[in-house]
């Protein structure tokens, strides 16, 4: 596992632009301690979680543990992200309590996690 932890933050540094001294400024480390990441050395469970957050990912991509890079946020926190999408994720919910019966909750899920992410692509561009 730490040869990937290295892979991915280096990966990521790079795919983000950043320079290790830059990514050191942002992780609040020196560029030392970056280097050491990349090495396999692998932070604290607070630096980790700041490193996530740095990079958008998840804490279970930055250790090899999955594949996506991809955060799940809850409907409160996209609400606060994009508040222009309040009112469709509270059409969303609704909609979800009427198909609640019909529908099994990975299915209901699965289908509002697309919508969003629609909706979310729709707004970035």
């Amino acid at each position: 596992m730490k040869k990937v932890f290295a892979e991915r933050i280096k990966e990521l540094r790079l795919e983000n632009g950043l320079s290790q001294a830059s990514l050191a400024q942002a992780a609040k480390v020196s560029q030392q301690t970056v280097a050491a990441w990349e090495r396999g050395i692998k932070p604290n469970i607070d630096t980790l979680l700041l490193l996530a957050d740095i990079f958008n990912v998840s804490v279970d991509y930055l250790l090899g543990r999955t594949n996506k890079k991809g955060v799940v946020l809850s409907v409160g926190e996209i609400k606060k992200k994009h508040p222009e999408l309040a009112d469709k994720l509270e059409a969303l919910e609704i909609d979800y309590l009427n198909w609640e019966a019909d529908m099994s909750e990975e299915q209901l899920i699965k289908i509002a996690q697309q919508t969003l992410n629609r909706a979310i692509k729709k707004m970035e561009k």
